[in-house]
Formats: C-alpha cells, structure tokens, sequence
C-alpha cells in the first residue's frame, strides 16, 4: 500500500503505464542456455546491495558477471530495502563516481 498516493481516486507512485509498456522489452531478454552459453549484456551493470539482504550472495556472483560482463557489486549497510536505509548513499553510488 506504500505505492498508493493519497489522491482522489487513488493512484499509484510507481508509472504502471510505463511498466506496462516496457513489458514486451523486459521480457525479450534470452534465457535460454546454459551457464556456458548464457546471453549476456556487455554494457556497465551496477548492483547495489544492503550488507543485512540475502537476496545477492557471493556465490551468485560468476553467475552474475557471466550474464553482466561489466558488473560492479557495491554493498552499502542496511536491508534489501537500501534504497529507504541509505536513500543519500544510493544516489551518491548510482550517479557519482566511485
């Protein structure tokens, strides 16, 4: 219900229109193959993860970087919500350089 905006009618924070209309882009990516084989991106991928979250692991790391060629793991202290926990932190790593 966080995503709700106290309006009259109700409407949504998060751009539904948009999520809607990029489904068909989000969903071309390939997942078919094997670890070996993978489709992968090969442009800058950055991952931002709370030091408390479990949800990326070290050992999802070659996994990762076979599908993200280019990517870069920053861990910031907090939650796998880190973007409430450290909301200044994760606009310094997203848009200055490190």
């Amino acid at each position: 219900m966080t995503n709700l905006l106290p309006t009259n009618p109700l409407t949504f924070r998060v751009p539904l229109d948009i999520l809607s209309d990029s489904l068909p882009d989000l969903g071309a990516f390939p997942i078919d193959g094997t670890a070996e084989d993978a489709p992968h991106f090969d442009g800058p991928a950055l991952f931002i993860k709370g030091s408390k979250s479990r949800y990326i692991q070290e050992k999802h790391y070659p996994m990762m970087k076979r599908l993200f060629t280019q990517m870069e793991v920053v861990e910031l202290e907090g939650s796998h919500w880190i973007h409430v926990d450290q909301p200044l932190e994760v606009m310094k790593t997203m848009y200055l350089p490190l």
